[in-house]
């Protein structure tokens, strides 16, 4: 082989990030669909349990009743999380400037916020161990999730 056959390729290294930056928007938007797909789930589940338990006569422990009726109210909250985890989702896809930091924003929050969640319940009491677990878990996926968009922003060398 000649220098010729060697001057029109592309070092292996420029495919290999270009393979891995598509690969973590991928991943990163796969998490903020499913993210978004819990949050919108568990908005409307708290409001329907009620309705369900005042219609079918159900029988819940008085505890799990108090925290439907506590969560019932901010449903709206959820479904702002869902949106703007659907709007990341489209945003890291993108892969612009704006539509990468609308991801970062949000990737950031999520995971501030499940460990702000977290830290509280953890103090609040003992009680709340599959909550506590449950929001550890959501932590590390948006954790992942922040690491796979700052891959996936990052431009070829």
């Amino acid at each position: 082989m000649t220098a010729q056959n060697f001057a029109g390729r592309a070092p292996a290294t420029t495919f290999d990030r270009i393979a891995v930056s598509r690969i973590a928007a991928i991943a990163a938007a796969i998490a903020f669909g499913t993210m978004g797909l819990i949050l919108v789930s568990i908005g409307a589940a708290f409001p329907m349990a009620l309705t369900v338990i005042d219609q079918m006569n159900v029988h819940v422990s008085a505890s799990d009743l108090a925290v439907a009726q506590r969560l019932a109210p901010t449903w709206p909250i959820f479904a702002a999380a869902a949106v703007a985890n659907v709007v990341a989702m489209f945003g890291v896809l993108d892969r612009r400037g704006l539509g990468s930091r609308i991801a970062l924003v949000v990737a950031g929050t999520g995971l501030a916020l499940a460990f702000t969640a977290q830290a509280a319940m953890a103090v609040v009491g003992a009680s709340l161990g599959d909550a506590v677990d449950v929001a550890g878990v959501v932590a590390y996926v948006y954790l992942a999730t922040l690491m796979a968009v700052i891959v996936a922003g990052r431009r070829q060398a």
